[in-house]
């Protein structure tokens, strides 16, 4: 018989059950179902997939609400760092996201894959 999921398994698979209900049939739902995977999935996976719902249901502030959190679990995600940058630019406008990536370079002056995104974003 097959072995029983774990707990970070059955959240992993409710958060892509809300983001393919966000995205495809109702947001409201989405964020029910988000709501259900919080005490399962792990807590980085559970803000990633809850930035991503806000995303498709057009609540950006609240997206980057939810990458702001991920970035303090996680300060050197790439990911993170770039949607932080999207999310800056779509609420405030290109500048701030330019000097918020500028910001975390220089917190993180050794961390070649931010630096290169910085100066991708310079381009």
């Amino acid at each position: 018989p097959p072995e029983p999921a774990n707990k970070a398994e059955v959240g992993e698979v409710i958060l892509f059950h809300a983001e393919m209900k966000t995205n495809y049939e109702s947001p409201t739902e989405g964020f029910e179902i988000l709501e259900k995977a919080k005490d399962l999935a792990p807590k980085g996976q559970w803000l990633r997939s809850a930035a991503r719902v806000c995303l498709i249901a057009g609540e950006l502030a609240e997206a980057r609400k939810h990458w702001e959190e991920l970035q303090k679990i996680e300060p050197l995600a790439v990911d993170v760092h770039r949607n932080l940058a999207r999310a800056y630019s779509d609420l405030e406008g290109r500048e701030s996201a330019v000097r918020w990536v500028r910001e975390m370079g220089d917190r993180f002056p050794n961390f070649h894959p931010l630096q290169q995104f910085h100066a991708e974003l310079l381009r």
